[in-house]
């Protein structure tokens, strides 16, 4: 999954999940900040005995504004409420 920060502010508390289907799968990877222009890659290791398109990433993150959004697998950005999430903490 990479990420890119194209905004001309930082984002703030970024956290790249996977899931497998709905479900979460394996462990989150969190960054405090990623500044603009600025991106990050981070991958998984996919079982091999199981299709790939069951897999994807969602990201989370806070603006500077103190605003908290999910991009979720297919480009869709969307403000999160905060109470609950679609990642676990």
């Amino acid at each position: 999954m990479r990420v890119v920060n194209t905004s001309d502010l930082p984002v703030y508390d970024l956290v790249i999940g996977w899931r497998k289907g709905a479900a979460v799968w394996d462990k989150a990877t969190s960054f405090d900040v990623l500044q603009p222009k600025d991106e990050t890659t981070v991958t998984r290791e996919l079982p091999g005995d199981l299709p790939s398109s069951l897999f994807d990433a969602v990201v989370r993150f806070r603006d500077a504004a103190g605003v908290h959004w999910s991009l979720r697998p297919d480009g869709q950005v969307t403000e999160r409420r905060r109470k609950g999430s679609i990642l676990p903490a």
